[in-house]
């Protein structure tokens, strides 16, 4: 409605210089110019009122995010960026009724996929509003602050990690803000509460070829001013002996099966039990169940 009253305000503007001007040709083309300024100031002044609309937790936190984007670095020597497990492709069609659920992640994979080829997978957790498409970019900061379709936002997107390089791997790290409307990954920041996170542990995700189950067992808060969150290492054993380490912190009880090389790491700004913390984030890590 705001939008809307500033762009009849803008119109009326450009009627009134018309009429100043007179009722010619150029006076015409006048009209045009200064229609075409004012619905520019317009939305830019609508989209400015829209981000200061959002609380400063979040402006925060997004300067939070970056920051532990940078403090994530790659071990040397580190394994490929390939699970052990042979991928298993799955058609659509053969899912059944039973399958309807993950069928809708495939469709809407899909569709996403046609309209930007960006797009690596698709993430849903039921229960919850997290049911986005998932991005990636050489850039973490890019859809950091775009949309998957990319335009500019506060919102940004929900991403694969630029250590991954776009593949599937082992570790596999994705971002996502959390707004205060309660869109993107902030049920994610909700899994820090026992309750919550035991009736909200299945994790689905479609990566383009193959269609995941993740079961939650861990969740933990880190302070981005002074740690990251390495996805590659140089043996299984260090990724066994990261994934015991973050487990020590958890405030969840749970465990992976012996020998699973498959794991998703979901990451958020998480302000604390008190809310007022700026740099703390909630680690969600599953392991590969399906």
């Amino acid at each position: 409605m705001r939008n809307n009253k500033i762009l009849e305000n803008g119109v009326l503007a450009c009627l009134i210089a018309a009429v100043f001007m007179g009722n010619t040709v150029y006076n015409g083309e006048a009209l045009k110019r200064l229609h075409e300024q004012e619905q520019y100031r317009a939305t830019k002044e609508y989209q400015e009122t829209m981000s200061k609309d959002l609380e400063s937790r979040d402006r925060d936190y997004l300067n939070g995010f970056i920051q532990t984007l940078n403090n994530t670095t790659v071990a040397s020597e580190e394994l490929s960026n390939q699970s052990f497990d042979e991928t298993t492709t799955i058609d659509p069609s053969t899912l059944g009724e039973a399958g309807i659920a993950g069928n809708q992640l495939i469709e809407s994979y899909n569709a996403q996929k046609e309209k930007n080829s960006d797009t690596v997978g698709w993430i849903k957790i039921d229960g919850t509003q997290v049911n986005y498409p998932i991005m990636y970019n050489a850039d973490n900061n890019y859809y950091l602050k775009r949309t998957p379709e990319k335009v500019s936002s506060v919102y940004g997107s929900i991403f694969l990690d630029q250590q991954s390089k776009g593949q599937w791997g082992i570790f596999n790290l994705i971002h996502g803000h959390n707004m205060n409307n309660g869109s993107m990954f902030a049920d994610i920041a909700k899994m820090m509460n026992p309750d919550y996170f035991n009736n909200h542990k299945i994790i689905q995700i479609y990566d383009g070829n193959t269609l995941k189950e993740y079961t939650a067992f861990c969740a933990f808060s880190l302070d981005d001013r002074v740690e990251g969150i390495p996805i590659q290492y140089s043996s299984l054993e260090e990724y066994y002996k990261k994934l015991d380490d973050y487990m020590k912190r958890s405030r969840v009880e749970g465990t992976y099966p012996e020998g699973c090389t498959d794991f998703v790491i979901l990451n958020t700004c998480w302000y604390g039990d008190s809310g007022g913390e700026k740099n703390s984030h909630a680690i969600i890590i599953g392991y590969r169940s399906k």
